[in-house]
């Protein structure tokens, strides 16, 4: 893995799903390869439904370009990301590429501490350490 530096501003806030607007982007971690896919916002809609019990909710409603006939619906709007449970638009879909960024070395820490855990039991075939052939399917 390479170094590869990025121009970072750090003054600029996380957005929530509330701050969203029109043609701005939300991106989607893409958990089985570690990549993020980008959505532009095509319309956007946010509509305050406080009541007795909860106060400050906003439920916000959104399509991208990309995806067809996808809605998007999220009934609190003061989250930084969202995991959406649809047949066309299933994944964890956030507001910020730095969150993402940051889940994404999260989950790859992850997976290198349950390779260490796996080896450490039944030995490493790369490292000789196994007399049998260990098959991962």
């Amino acid at each position: 893995m390479f170094y590869e530096p990025k121009e970072i501003d750090c003054s600029i806030p996380y957005k929530t799903f509330n701050d969203l607007k029109k043609g701005d982007i939300i991106y989607k971690i893409n958990y089985t390869n570690f990549e993020i896919e980008k959505f532009k916002i095509k319309e956007y809609n946010k509509k305050e439904e406080s009541n007795y019990y909860q106060k400050n909710c906003y439920r916000v409603e959104f399509t991208v370009e990309e995806i067809e006939y996808g809605r998007f619906c999220i009934s609190n709007g003061n989250v930084f990301g969202y995991h959406f449970r649809d047949s066309r638009i299933e994944g964890f879909y956030i507001t910020d590429e730095r969150i993402c960024d940051l889940l994404i070395s999260i989950m790859k820490e992850r997976n290198s501490y349950q390779w260490q855990t796996f080896t450490s039991l039944f030995g490493n075939p790369m490292g000789c350490y196994a007399h049998k052939e260990i098959r991962l399917r």
